[in-house]
């Protein structure tokens, strides 16, 4: 206790003492307690940096994966275009600042402002840069085609080991199409139209998962016109590949060249317009793409489109809905009327087609379809386009018989273009059309008799009528007479109804036709209504009885 006591009393007298003794070893103790913090916070701040630099890293290789797998199943990527290769709607290097040329010295001592733009002359117009200057014609360019493909355009077809495009396109509508050569069932295609004054690069690309025909980014559409001078002569010649030495692996498929040049490809698309063909694949953004599955505004889905949709591999495949110009649900005939107009409408269009169609549309526009119906129904195996075709020929055209009196050059145009198809058909094709329905080829047949018939009553003097219209309708007929009857068709109405067929097991037996009983009573066994009198005698006759 005294110890303590002495301790506390002497304490304050040697702290003084104490302070320089035991400070140093406070202070180091300090700084190793504070360096020991600093140390584990800089380990934790490093914890945090690699924890974020972890986390990028995680989600760049998720980003990169996942643009694999988008490429992979859409044929492109969802990475956005450089922003320096296109801008606007100028391709890069294309834009240039014009400035305004030095002026004199006697124009800079005027003290008036300087001018803001060029003058007009020294302007330059801006330059397409999907415009090649290789000469020659058009060019096509198709991305992502796989290899062993059948390619066809116009009436030529071929496989193709690798096919990029194609070089020299004459002017005019041209039509592309491709599908396996394994499997033909579904094929795609697009149109093209070609100009004699500018010489246009045409990109398209294959999508690889719905196997059609797409668009490709105005982008990649700059940058494949620009580098077109680097593949330019490896590309073959329009419009027999096979006669070019460039391309390997292109072997012909169909020599259908020479029986084309009978018919013409002009002839078979020389109603077909830019025009037409926006308003027939109104339903596309960009481009006239076409697939064997696209349907007809206003017409069912036949049992052929209908198994062909169920058994494409890639159900999320849309189709496209083309327009023409008659609706196969439309009636021939107007409420407004009755009696006999109605029942005269109802057998002959002429009314449907003055009045209801030529009011919205054009010759040109009628035409046009038929031919875009042909060949996209023929080359595509669109059964919408083939029964839009029928429809056409056999209940609208061949059904206007009031028209060949009132429209002889429409009707010349009409059956020109029936002959060429015709023609073509029986002699550039592997299959007629004409063999797909036998019912239906026998209506035509019928219809196209009945057509002559009425032609002749009014064309009294045939191909020698002093009108040049109805003469020039009149020959046109005869052509296409005399393309089929190369088919075996006789189209004089004077022709047998009844008669004895042999069946394949030998056996005959009697057959009678009825499709021309109606012809039977017309002319001057037409039958006449007249009026009677009490009696029942005929009014208006002379009677010699008192």
């Amino acid at each position: 206790m005294v110890f303590v006591a002495l301790l506390l009393v002497t304490c304050p007298i040697l702290i003084p003492f104490l302070i320089p003794v035991v400070f140093p070893f406070v202070a180091i103790g300090m700084i190793i307690v504070a360096f020991r913090m600093l140390i584990n916070s800089i380990a934790v701040i490093a914890t945090v940096i690699a924890t974020i630099l972890v986390s990028l890293f995680a989600l760049a290789v998720v980003v990169a994966i996942f643009n694999a797998i988008y490429s992979y199943f859409t044929g492109g990527s969802c990475r956005q275009e450089p922003a320096q290769e296109a801008i606007g709607d100028c391709a890069l290097g294309s834009v240039r600042l014009l400035r305004p040329e030095a002026a004199s010295a006697d124009e800079s001592d005027d003290g008036s402002p300087p001018p803001l733009l060029p003058s007009p002359s020294s302007a330059e117009a801006p330059r397409n840069p999907m415009v090649h200057a290789l000469g020659g014609g058009d060019i096509v360019v198709v991305l992502n085609l796989p290899e062993d493909y059948t390619i066809g355009y116009d009436s030529v077809a071929f496989t193709a080991r690798n096919f990029v495009g194609i070089r020299n396109i004459t002017p005019g509508p041209h039509f592309f199409w491709a599908s396996q050569s394994a499997n033909a069932s579904a094929r795609c295609g697009f149109w093209i139209m070609s100009s004699p004054d500018v010489h246009l690069v045409h990109v398209v690309e294959w999508h690889r998962y719905n196997e059609v025909f797409v668009q490709p980014t105005r982008a990649e559409a700059r940058i494949q016109a620009g580098n077109i001078e680097s593949i330019y002569r490896q590309l073959p010649s329009f419009p027999d590949p096979s006669a070019s030495r460039n391309p390997p692996g292109m072997t012909q498929l169909s020599t259908t060249t020479a029986q084309a040049s009978v018919v013409g490809w002009n002839q078979l698309t020389r109603h077909i317009t830019a025009a037409l063909l926006d308003r027939v694949t109104s339903d596309q953004e960009d481009g006239w793409n076409l697939h064997t599955c696209d349907q007809v505004k206003g017409s069912l889905k036949m049992p052929a489109e209908i198994h062909l949709d169920r058994s494409l591999s890639h159900s999320l495949f849309q189709s496209h809905e083309l327009k023409f110009c008659f609706q196969q649900e439309a009636r021939t005939f107007s409420l407004d009327s009755f009696g006999s107009d109605r029942s005269r409408d109802a057998v002959d269009t002429t009314t449907y087609i003055l009045d209801d169609t030529l009011a919205s549309f054009t010759e040109q526009d009628i035409l046009g379809d038929l031919q875009f119906a042909y060949i996209v129904g023929v080359y595509l195996g669109n059964d919408a386009c083939v029964q839009q075709w029928w429809f056409v020929v056999v209940r609208i055209f061949l059904r206007a018989h009031r028209l060949i009196d009132q429209r002889p050059e429409f009707v010349a145009l009409m059956l020109d273009a029936l002959t060429a198809q015709l023609c073509h058909s029986a002699y550039c094709l592997d299959g007629s059309l004409l063999d797909s329905n036998e019912a239906q080829r026998r209506e035509l047949q019928v219809s196209l008799i009945v057509y002559r018939s009425r032609m002749k009553e009014v064309i009294d003097a045939w191909l020698c009528s002093d009108s040049p219209p109805l003469a020039a309708a009149a020959l046109a007929f005869v052509k296409l007479e005399a393309a089929v009857s190369h088919m075996g068709w006789d189209l004089d109405d004077n022709y047998l109804r009844r008669g004895n067929v042999m069946l394949e097991d030998g056996a005959e037996v009697e057959l009678e036709l009825d499709e021309l009983e109606a012809e039977d009573e017309r002319g001057e066994f037409a039958p006449e209504v007249v009026e009677l009198d009490e009696q029942g005698r005929q009014i208006g006759l002379v009677s010699w009885s008192a």
